[in-house]
Formats: C-alpha cells, sequence, structure tokens
C-alpha cells in the first residue's frame, strides 16, 4: 500500500502532491492528537503548539518553523475546513499548470502562504492580540488570484448556478475577507487570505514582466529531494577480491585439483569463501 502510494505521488501533478501532503498531515495530526489525548487529555493543543503558527511575535520566535507548517495544517474538528481549500486548489491549480507549467505551483502556494501569515503576525503583534493561525487558505489564495491574473474569463460550471468566470469567484472571496475584517471575525484567516490574494497577483505580475520568483524555491526543493532521494539510495557493496591481481575462480579450482586446498594462501581461501557465498544469496 505505501509502495502504491508513493507510486501515486511521484506520478501526480504538482497540485495533486500539495493535496497529498494537506490530507497526510491531516491524517498524521488527527492520529497524533488522539493518542496524546488518550495520555495527555490535551492532544489538540500539543499539536496547536508545535504545528499552527502562533499570531504574537514573542512566540512565534521560538517556533519559526511554523511559518511552514500550519499551511499543511487544518482544523481537526472539521473536515470542510480542507474540503473547500484543497477543491480550490485543485481547479485552479490545474489552471495555472495548463497555462505557465506546473513547476510554479510549489512557488506561488509557499510564497502565498508566507506572505499571508506575516501580514496577519504584523497585525495581531502591533494590536497585542495572540491567536493561532492554521490552514492553508492563504496559500491556495495565492493559487486562486493567480489564475486569475492569467485567465480571467475562465469559466467554472458550478452546481444550480451554471456557468462563471473565476474573476468573480475571486472577487467573491477577496469581498467576504473584508467583510470578515470589518467585523473582526476570523481576522488572523482573513488577514491571511488577503496576503495570499496578493502574492498569487505579484507573481503573476512580475512574471509577465519576465522575472521568475519560482528559481530559487525550485532549485531549493530540488536540492532538498536530492538529499531524501539519496539516502535512500544503498551504495553496492565492494568486493576488495574483485581486483585484477587476485587469481579467478578458474585458476584457483585448478591449483586445488593439483595441490590441495590446504596449497592455497589465506588471501585465496578469502576469495574462494566469498565467492561461494555470492552464489548462494
Amino acid at each position: 500500500m505505501i509502495k502504491d502510494l508513493r507510486a501515486r505521488y511521484d506520478r501526480a501533478s504538482a497540485s495533486l502532491r500539495l493535496i497529498y501532503l494537506n490530507v497526510i498531515f491531516l491524517v498524521v495530526a488527527l492520529l497524533s492528537s488522539i493518542v496524546l489525548n488518550i495520555l495527555f487529555s490535551n492532544g489538540k493543543l500539543i499539536i496547536a503548539d508545535l504545528l499552527f503558527m502562533p499570531l504574537n511575535f514573542s512566540e512565534f520566535i521560538y517556533r519559526p518553523h511554523t511559518l511552514i507548517t500550519y499551511m499543511f495544517m487544518h482544523d481537526l474538528d472539521s473536515i470542510l475546513h480542507i474540503a473547500f481549500n484543497m477543491l480550490f486548489l485543485y481547479w485552479f491549480g490545474r489552471i495555472i499548470e495548463n497555462l505557465i507549467g506546473e513547476s510554479k505551483i510549489y512557488a506561488i502556494y509557499l510564497l502565498g502562504g508566507i506572505l499571508g501569515a506575516v501580514l496577519a503576525l504584523l497585525v495581531y503583534t502591533l494590536n497585542g492580540h495572540s491567536a493561532y493561525l492554521v490552514g492553508a487558505s492563504g496559500a491556495v489564495n495565492a493559487i486562486v488570484f493567480a489564475a486569475v491574473l492569467l485567465a480571467p474569463d475562465y469559466e467554472f460550471m458550478l452546481l444550480f448556478l451554471g456557468r462563471i468566470k473565476i474573476k468573480y469567484i475571486a472577487a467573491f472571496k477577496l469581498l467576504t475577507d473584508l467583510m470578515a475584517i470589518n467585523a473582526f471575525d476570523n481576522l488572523g484567516g482573513s488577514l491571511c487570505h488577503i496576503g495570499g490574494a496578493l502574492m498569487g497577483l505579484y507573481f503573476i505580475y512580475r512574471l509577465k514582466q519576465g522575472k521568475d520568483l519560482s528559481v530559487g524555491i525550485n532549485k531549493a526543493l530540488s536540492y532538498l529531494s536530492s538529499l531524501v532521494r539519496q539516502k535512500k539510495i544503498k551504495t553496492p557493496k565492494t568486493n576488495p577480491f574483485a581486483s585484477k591481481s587476485i587469481l579467478n575462480i578458474d585458476q584457483i579450482l585448478d591449483k586445488i585439483s593439483a595441490h590441495g586446498y590446504d596449497s592455497l594462501s589465506e588471501q585465496e581461501k578469502a576469495f574462494l569463501f566469498q565467492q561461494s557465498k555470492d552464489r548462494t544469496s
């Protein structure tokens, strides 16, 4: 099963790989939370402290890794949080992949998630408030608005609504976030969405000017991927006796036939033993 999942992941597009990673993070976090609840009765709090991003700078400096991990985590109490994010990621990610290639997806996702988190962190820190930031919404919003700037008149067929241009979907999302900010409803999440949207637009704007912001990130990801693959590749065992100076097996057998086994040197005996071991393994 693990090999099958790995094969599916290797064959998947960039947007599908991101979806797989989000689902894996959720499943592992959920199972870990259940185990921790049994052991300590505060599993969700432990998971939040480890992987959610604190929107308070004095706390964040001790958990800088959460700037990345938060955008692969979701609410452990509701399937809708991850479901809607992954649907938008799949729909709008495919537009980007078809128009400018899937190599841009990772960078837009990560940069959107980072800018969104930084914006939310800045506002919360200045206001003296504290909360946790969790979810891929900011990163996915970067994908959404990048696709909109690329193909604003691209249409989706939506149930009960018919064909709708994606620029109107993006406008509706932006309006709901602005209204949420005004009402102080999910302020951190809404600020993150706005930051992600701005990054998606900026990424495509710069790309049209000839500046590809994905180059550095893709190089870093390729380097990390090569490190992981190198660890999995087993180095072949070298045979210390397989040199040209060593007599081949036929010569050793001839020597045994003429003078007996005791006539062999220690090196020849070791070589003969190694050969018989390799043939039976």
